[in-house]
């Protein structure tokens, strides 16, 4: 039987852009852009629906309920395939964004926005917040509310200071200006780490890749101190340490 062939689509030709824009083409780009932002905005709906669920899974501790999930980092992996570091940034920006300003900002902005936040308010604060309550943790509860549209950043562009929202801040910007809040306390991480043994390093190596790297690993001697481990987190941390074998 002869194969009917289907005619090539001819490719649509470019229109060339006009001196002056008329009326009719000024109409079609608005109805095109239209089109665009709302497909933006449906798409970030969707993220933050998304999110917002897999946040309940987490608040109410569902994710047991599967036999093969004991923890919320077990679940993630078998039902979103999400690294624990990008499912704690989604999970902060659908707690604080609607769809519109996740369309708008775009998530990863919206992190570092918190994450500027907080560092500011940390450095700010005269002393230390109180603990949180047992078995939660920065981590765990929502953030704070933010009023994104309000943000401002004093950046650097061509030698000249300027004043910037979170739409026109890059991201390269926020980076550098978390870096700026958090510098001292990154050289502290990095000075306790040189610290650590080989074998105090693997096991710090693998809570990371188990999803606890907010668990602090510090060595004096033979003296290893852990900290900032939530009450959920404990069998998962014995788990993970059960299998670290001494390294000389």
């Amino acid at each position: 039987m002869a194969t009917v062939k289907r005619p090539k689509k001819k490719p649509e030709a470019a229109t060339a852009p006009a001196a002056e824009p008329s009326p009719s083409a000024r109409r079609a780009y608005a109805k095109l852009m239209a089109v665009i932002e709302t497909a933006e905005v449906t798409e970030a709906r969707g993220f933050d629906e998304k999110w917002e669920a897999i946040d309940e899974v987490r608040r109410k501790h569902y994710y047991v309920l599967d036999e093969e999930t004991p923890s919320f980092v077990a679940w993630l992996k078998k039902h979103v395939g999400e690294p624990a570091r990008s499912a704690r940034r989604n999970l902060r920006v659908s707690a604080v964004a609607s769809p519109a300003e996740i369309a708008r900002y775009l998530p990863s902005k919206i992190d570092l926005a918190l994450a500027i936040r907080d560092a500011t308010e940390r450095k700010g604060a005269k002393r230390s917040p109180a603990k949180a309550p047992e078995g939660a943790s920065l981590d765990e509860r929502r953030p704070a509310p933010i009023d994104l549209a309000a943000l401002r950043y004093e950046v650097v562009r061509d030698k000249k200071r300027a004043r910037v929202d979170l739409v026109e801040v890059t991201q390269q910007e926020l980076e550098a200006l978390l870096s700026e809040r958090t510098g001292s306390a990154e050289k502290k991480r990095r000075e306790r780490d040189e610290q650590l043994s080989p074998t105090v390093a693997t096991a710090k190596k693998a809570l990371v890749a188990a999803g606890l790297d907010e668990v602090v690993l510090a060595q004096h001697d033979q003296l290893v101190t852990i900290a900032d481990v939530r009450v959920d987190q404990l069998a998962a941390l014995g788990a993970v340490l059960a299998k670290v074998k001494p390294r000389g």
